[in-house]
């Protein structure tokens, strides 16, 4: 799996760069930081709603009842 802290420290620090880019108006560090937290939300989102998939599947799995 992937490291949710990990994620997050490395979405800030490309917030931060992108900020930086805006300030100096490079248009190289603009464009690839967006299309890198682009990504970066896509993996984080991907991976939040297959562990909470899998979470539901835990809960609603079925228990074997003897009577």
């Amino acid at each position: 799996g992937i490291s949710l802290p990990t994620f997050i420290a490395v979405t800030a620090s490309l917030s931060l760069w992108l900020v930086y880019g805006i300030i100096v108006n490079s248009i190289a560090m603009i464009v690839s930081n967006i299309l890198t937290l682009a990504f970066i939300i896509a993996i984080t989102l991907g991976v939040y709603r297959i562990r909470n998939k899998r979470s539901e599947d835990e809960l609603n799995k079925p228990t074997s009842s003897f009577r």
